[in-house]
């Protein structure tokens, strides 16, 4: 699979969707490489150009969210023909892939995490909704689909005494690329 993009190396396709295709790739130079979430549009929709205008609206407000717990946008690109976004890769699971695996093995979250999890799913959210312009007026952000597949949990060792990790969690990713429909199904717009 291995495919150059561009500047990036894609090393793998994560998943296709009906708006674009998610592969996970590197970049930098050898021995420095680094790992992103490329999100590809797909053809046909790179032809239309309200899906790109939306596209591009929509990575303009991504690209500058900055928080511990929302993915960042590297990059909004275009080679060739193919519209892209670069993202922050995650290492971890999606909460949705947690929950299945829990559900196999007929156990739960336990309470004090499931409120941790929330808890910094909350934090990335009311950060991007308390995001202001330049001239301080407020964005007015709401996410569109904040759901378990959307939400990736990431786990690190810390020192103590016991053998448990610590999670970390981040609202993740950033804005999917938008339907072709209503810009209400966009994952970062204003509210009304």
């Amino acid at each position: 699979m291995p495919q150059v993009f561009g500047r990036y190396l894609l090393i793998q396709r994560l998943s296709r969707g009906g708006m674009g295709e998610i592969f996970l790739a590197k970049h930098g130079l050898a021995g420095f490489e680094k790992l992103a979430v490329i999100k590809k549009v797909l053809p046909h929709l790179a032809a239309d150009e309200q899906f790109i205008s939306r596209f591009v609206d929509e990575a303009q407000v991504a690209i500058k969210l900055s928080h511990v717990n929302v993915a960042q946008v590297f990059e909004v690109g275009r080679v060739g023909a193919e519209y892209f976004l670069a993202l922050e890769y995650i290492e971890g699971r999606d909460l949705r892939r947690i929950l299945t695996v829990l559900g196999q093995r007929q156990r739960r979250i336990p309470v004090d995490l499931a409120l941790f999890i929330a808890r910094e799913l909350a934090n990335g959210l009311a950060y991007a909704h308390r995001r202001t312009a330049s001239d301080g007026s407020s964005l007015n952000l709401v996410h569109c689909d904040i759901s378990p597949p959307m939400s990736w949990c990431r786990s690190r060792a810390r020192p103590r005494s016991s053998t448990s990790a610590s999670p970390r969690v981040r609202c993740a990713p950033p804005p999917p690329i938008p339907s072709s429909g209503s810009a209400s199904s966009a994952t970062w717009r204003p509210s009304s």
